[in-house]
């Protein structure tokens, strides 16, 4: 009886384990024939095996960037028209992708003109002077206005050929192949707009006061005139995004309609486009307001308005000017 008892436990315990070297076998059997492994197992398969391919990233999630070159703007920007159309413009700027992407354009457009000015002034200069911008001559004087400009006739025209007035000065530029025309109005204008187009083209078009948005150096005293040349001078402003109103009551694309504040792109003589009107480090003013301008190397001017001809500097300061020649509150 006790061998009998003997051989049933031997006989126990060598069932015991093969019944283990089988779950062993199993499981290693199934570990190899998994997908994410390669058939022959082992560590130079995990080496080898192959990855899935990343998902492509969702467009929608896609997040426009802030930095970088500025061609990031390039492309059809969004249509003034999805914008409520109660002539709040200034809802855009509390978009702040939307609002710095209209922005950029306008400073894109602005610096543009500004690279077609310095251009110009290139050869429109005496041998020993400065070179000056379109609307002055060579000696920097201003043409009377039967005077006729080289390389304009026949070809674009403006509805005032006086050189203090902005649709000569674009004309000019036009013609002379230094712009073009769509780098002149603003993608926030929403005048009915006329582009102007060359003498002998259909629906040719003068360059009028619907033809541009943007504001010009007036040229109606020395010093003014003696910056509206390459002196590349960083304190003195020679462009900038329009008044809607009137100097007591100013208005841009970016403020509300009868709220008197003004902001928007100023381009300085050294190329610089800053957006203005919202107080800052550099300038600290809001509204049409800029800090510390100088002209023609008079005294610097702590508050200059962008709009006011003469505010005590003896107009050694900014003055904006739009349509009218003799008109320092431009129009809608």
């Amino acid at each position: 009886m006790p061998h009998r008892r003997a051989f049933t436990l031997i006989e126990a315990a060598v069932l015991t384990v093969m019944f283990a070297a089988f779950v062993l076998f199993a499981v290693v059997a199934c570990d190899n024939s998994s997908p994410s492994k390669s058939k022959g197992g082992g560590a130079d398969d995990k080496k080898g095996a192959s990855k899935p391919p990343p998902e492509p990233p969702s467009v929608a999630s896609e997040k426009p960037r802030l930095d970088g070159p500025v061609q990031r703007f390039e492309g059809e920007l969004p249509p003034i028209e999805r914008v409520e159309a109660t002539d709040d413009l200034a809802v855009l700027a509390n978009m702040p992708i939307i609002g710095a992407r209209y922005r950029t354009r306008e400073a894109m457009q602005l610096r543009s003109i500004h690279v077609g000015l310095l251009t110009f002034a290139q050869n429109n200069k005496t041998p020993t002077g400065d070179g000056f911008f379109p609307g002055l001559k060579r000696d920097g004087s201003l043409p009377d206005e039967g005077f006729t400009w080289s390389g304009v006739e026949g070809t674009y025209t403006a509805e005032s050929m006086a050189g203090d007035h902005p649709a000569t000065r674009y004309s000019i530029m036009i013609n002379k192949g230094y712009i073009t025309t769509d780098v002149m109005i603003s993608p926030l204008d929403r005048r009915t707009k006329s582009v102007a187009k060359p003498v002998g083209q259909p629906g040719a078009a003068p360059i009028g006061s619907r033809s541009y948005s943007y504001a010009m150096l007036r040229l109606d005293n020395a010093h003014r005139k003696a910056e509206w040349s390459e002196t590349i001078n960083s304190q003195a402003a020679v462009m900038s995004t329009r008044n809607l109103g009137t100097v007591a009551s100013p208005q841009s694309y970016w403020t509300k309609p009868g709220s008197g504040e003004w902001r928007g792109n100023v381009v300085y003589n050294d190329g610089a486009v800053m957006f203005e009107g919202q107080g800052n480090f550099r300038n600290e003013y809001e509204g049409p307001f800029l800090a510390n301008t100088r002209y023609n190397k008079q005294p610097v001017v702590k508050k200059d308005n962008l709009f006011v001809p003469d505010d005590g500097s003896d107009g050694a300061n900014a003055a904006m000017v739009y349509a009218k020649a003799d008109d320092h509150e431009n129009q809608k």
